[in-house]
């Protein structure tokens, strides 16, 4: 069950468990370190305070460095930098420009090449692949 805190010395106030709660700094995403920001929290990329923490960081990467230099076999360490640009879904890729005529020429040898047992069925056929492209530049017809 639950137990009764005992009581306090004359004068003492008891904290409250709401002020521990409310008092606490903010916690969440903006404050957790993300290695796909090389270590810097996502509230130091959007308010745009990565240079002012890579300039503390490096300072504290020289001392260690001027302090043991036997410790970084590779030379002097650098702050990592977060990328410039991040996608969840990269931008499409850019259209190519296939003329009519050439699939309709590529529709006809396909014909031709059923029509003589020429044309192997395992194979997407040049028409496929060209209308695909024209129509659908990231379409599954250029999966292999």
């Amino acid at each position: 069950g639950h137990t009764v805190p005992p009581p306090l010395a004359r004068g003492c106030v008891r904290p409250s468990p709401i002020a521990f709660v409310t008092n606490r700094p903010l916690s969440g995403h903006g404050n957790v370190p993300f290695s796909g920001l090389a270590l810097f929290t996502p509230a130091d990329v959007f308010f745009g305070r990565v240079e002012v923490v890579r300039a503390t960081r490096q300072a504290a990467l020289d001392a260690a460095y001027a302090a043991h230099p036997e410790r970084f076999p590779h030379g002097p360490p650098r702050v990592a930098m977060p990328p410039t640009e991040v996608h969840i879904n990269p931008g499409a890729v850019e259209a190519v420009s296939i003329p009519a005529a050439a699939v309709d020429d590529a529709i006809e040898s396909d014909v031709a090449d059923r029509a003589a047992g020429t044309s192997p069925r395992s194979k997407r056929s040049r028409a496929t692949v060209l209308i695909a492209s024209r129509n659908h530049p990231t379409s599954e017809a250029f999966a292999t």
